[in-house]
């Protein structure tokens, strides 16, 4: 019988033949040793699923999914429904991980009795390197603390969002997945399942340390300045009207309220920055402002937060506190 529990590493991959084996070997390097490594080939056209072959051969923790291609969700959801692992850990094929990384986080789960575990993040660029001038998110470290989901709500609000959303920087207990799965065929999906994934939890335990190497690149959509109006962007807009009406649900109004400030910040961003209206990005921009705005009107003071009920109140009169809105939300374009 085992000593010690499994933990499943998802690692979803895509046309990433050039950074795989950095980010495999940091795996494979694990001081935590009882592994299932899940491979998932989202119909690479590179030699990625070649790679992924030769490292099944070489370590029986390692399995191979090849499907065909259907994005990042639906790649971590064919890792997630073969995992067979008592924690889930995810990590992106261009990124890696601290040799300790694993041992760490499981230890922190075990003698706190929380349901998930999270690190600190090191950017870095294409070449691997540290990235030395980093912006405030970038840069924020969560102390060695123990959260409730108030206090993590609390931490996403300000510079500790990206720490907070991502998904690749947490060991998950396996039960915190059980009828939950990524939103497939869009991007922000992160911000789509987070408050799904927190409402399970009833502790959080922050490890300060920089296990997560987060690599930087060029093309990822998340980074190109092309990609930042693209239409897809506004899938954010989704999650967080989902996260409103998720938080309405459990009874959460201050919860509810704060993801509309920050649906209502996020649109005034895109539609701020935005120079190429396209009819389509219209419609959905004016779609998603509609049911903000809905959501907004209802929870006016109730309960009173007097700043946000500010934001709401002149949001849904039209006048038009973008710069208002951005500094009491702390987000957009990150």
């Amino acid at each position: 019988s085992r000593m010690k529990e499994q933990i499943s590493v998802i690692i979803p991959i895509y046309n990433v033949e050039k950074y795989l084996s950095d980010c495999v070997e940091s795996v494979l390097k694990q001081t935590y040793t009882d592994l299932e490594i899940i491979l998932v080939d989202d119909g690479s056209q590179d030699a990625s699923g070649q790679i992924c072959d030769d490292y099944a051969k070489q370590d029986s923790r390692v399995q191979v999914i090849h499907k065909k291609n259907g994005g990042l969700s639906s790649a971590r959801n064919a890792g997630i429904d073969q995992a067979t692992g008592q924690y889930f850990f995810f990590l992106d094929s261009d990124d890696w991980i601290a040799e300790n990384a694993l041992e760490l986080l499981y230890k922190e789960i075990k003698s706190t009795g929380s349901d998930l575990a999270l690190c600190n993040m090191q950017y870095v660029d294409e070449q691997g390197k540290n990235l030395e001038n980093q912006n405030a998110y970038r840069a924020y470290c969560m102390n060695n603390e123990l959260w409730t989901q108030e206090d993590f709500w609390k931490h996403y609000k300000g510079v500790g969002h990206i720490v907070c959303v991502v998904a690749c920087n947490k060991l998950y207990k396996r039960e915190l997945f059980i009828g939950k799965r990524y939103a497939e065929g869009k991007i922000r999906e992160d911000e789509a399942m987070i408050h799904h994934m927190i409402s399970g939890c009833q502790k959080i335990v922050c490890v300060n340390a920089k296990l997560y190497f987060y690599r930087q690149r060029d093309g990822s959509i998340m980074n190109n300045v092309n990609n930042a109006y693209d239409i897809r962007q506004m899938d954010a807009m989704d999650a967080y009207i989902d996260r409103v009406k998720f938080f309405l649900n459990i009874g959460k109004r201050k919860w509810a309220k704060d993801a509309i400030i920050q649906g209502i910040a996020f649109l005034e961003w895109y539609n701020y920055g935005n120079r190429h209206k396209t009819d389509e990005i219209q419609q959905r921009y004016d779609k998603s402002k509609k049911e903000i705005c809905r959501y907004g009107k209802a929870l006016i003071g109730r309960p009173v937060s007097f700043v946000n009920d500010m934001v709401i109140l002149l949001y849904l009169l039209h006048i038009f506190p973008y710069r208002i809105i951005r500094t009491v939300s702390q987000i957009g374009n990150r």
